[in-house]
């Protein structure tokens, strides 16, 4: 069987398999005069049990040459395949059925599918619902899983790539996985962890994780990615004669004006009660409130 991986006793492909095997008769001999092949689910309890030609491959697709047989198995619909043939002499004598390998094959196309990935905390996340841009200030914790119920997942990688301008870097997240997990002698059809999202700086951070199976089918052409973006610099507020502060019916007598500005991703704030002046902070966006402190002299 060729073009095949062979995991815990099974075969996968992701396209056409060529099968070559030999044949022969034993001298004196009337000669091999054709050779029958057959795929069926399960192999057989003995060699004495008979197959249903709905099983047998098309004799036209089964090739005999100078005692070599050739056939190609397109598709397995799904399901393992495990293949048997029979072998006819010029006379009719036959060879009973025999199994060709105790591999079954699975023939399977699609890539192993990310089925999660979110932050642990959602708290840890803002979603303008405007724009739906996720917006994070800091380290996130993300959880991830991936499955393939089919063909087993062989690997995959997670890396995360740092976009800002013309600036563009990309390196790969080495996550903590759950389980203990053997991919080179078993079929993995689910694996899950968590790692972790460290912005050094502000921009676009684009979370990338390919997969690949062990019928070699990979999502490399089309990654799974996930866009999260980095506010790690502070608002500020910037006082000109243009935008002065305006306050109405108050006096000032040798005062000076401090206002202090933070962006706060909870409802907690204060409020400054200076004299019969009370300061709250107005709900600015979804979780976000601008707290303004007032500094005033005590004699105003």
């Amino acid at each position: 069987f060729k073009n095949v991986k062979i995991v815990d006793g099974k075969m996968f492909a992701k396209g056409t398999v060529k099968v070559e095997f030999s044949v022969n008769d034993i001298i004196p001999s009337s000669g091999i005069r054709n050779v029958e092949v057959y795929a069926v689910k399960e192999i057989l309890d003995d060699s004495e049990t008979e197959i249903s030609d709905i099983c047998k491959i098309n004799d036209n697709d089964v090739k005999l040459s100078d005692g070599k047989v050739t056939f190609e198995i397109a598709d397995t619909n799904k399901e393992y395949k495990y293949f048997y043939a029979k072998v006819y002499d010029n006379v009719g004598n036959d060879s009973g059925y025999i199994l060709l390998s105790e591999n079954g094959l699975l023939i399977e196309k699609t890539a192993p599918e990310v089925k999660e990935l979110s932050p642990e905390n959602v708290s840890d996340e803002y979603i303008d619902m405007n724009t739906k841009q996720k917006w994070i200030k800091g380290k996130v914790t993300y959880n991830y899983s991936i499955e393939d119920t089919e063909a087993g997942i062989s690997s995959y990688k997670i890396y995360v790539q740092y976009k800002n301008g013309k600036e563009e870097v990309k390196k790969e997240i080495i996550p903590t996985q759950n389980g203990n997990l053997d991919f080179v002698n078993s079929v993995v059809e689910n694996v899950s962890g968590t790692f972790e999202l460290v912005p050094d700086k502000s921009g676009e951070y684009t979370i990338i994780i390919e997969t690949i199976d062990n019928a070699g089918n990979s999502n490399e052409d089309k990654a799974y990615t996930y866009v999260v973006n980095a506010d790690l610099d502070n608002p500020e507020v910037i006082i000109t004669e243009e935008n002065k502060p305006e306050f109405k019916n108050v006096k000032i007598i040798n005062a000076e004006i401090d206002i202090q500005v933070k962006k706060c991703l909870t409802r907690e704030y204060k409020c400054c009660n200076i004299a019969s002046l009370k300061t709250v902070a107005p709900e600015c966006g979804q979780g976000f409130y601008w707290c303004v402190k007032l500094h005033l002299p005590s004699k105003t």
